[in-house]
């Protein structure tokens, strides 16, 4: 494992599925990819697991739909989630990215190309959301500061 490498966590619980998703990273960026088969034992390893993004697939054996989504966000929103789904619905899609993914891909129409792409792309778009997330704190402490001195 090269030390540049992306870890990625993949919650899936289809094998055939998660093997689809490691054939399709095994090309010419390092990933080290740790699989997890159901919600429940996502959020009970989530903070022991070094991941910089999470694939999740929405229809697990535990939890169904985008309560899926909700329950891991709930226990990992200092880490990018790309949601990779068998349902092709544009408005469970969108309602995911405005509750917090990073992106909704469907299984079968994509590629490498834009697997890959998309999981760089989640990775720096929520490095720049922890950024300003941050310099928000900071301004809000500056106002007080100045508010508080008048």
């Amino acid at each position: 494992m090269e030390p540049d490498s992306v870890k990625l966590l993949l919650i899936e619980d289809n094998s055939a599925d998660a093997r689809l998703v490691q054939e399709e990273l095994s090309g010419e960026i390092s990933f080290d990819i740790t699989t997890i088969g159901s919600l429940s034992e996502a959020i009970l390893k989530i903070r022991d697991i070094n991941t910089d993004v999470i694939l999740l697939d929405l229809d697990l054996p535990d939890s169904k739909g985008i309560n899926t989504f909700i329950k891991l966000y709930e226990h990992a929103e200092n880490i990018p989630i790309v949601i990779l789904s068998g349902i092709k619905d544009e408005n469970l899609a969108l309602k995911a990215v405005s509750q917090g993914a990073q992106d909704y891909l469907v299984k079968g129409e994509i590629d490498t190309s834009l697997l890959i792409r998309v999981i760089r792309y989640a990775i720096e778009r929520h490095k720049v959301y922890k950024e300003l997330k941050q310099c928000k704190v900071e301004l809000e402490k500056h106002k007080n500061l100045y508010n508080s001195s008048k």
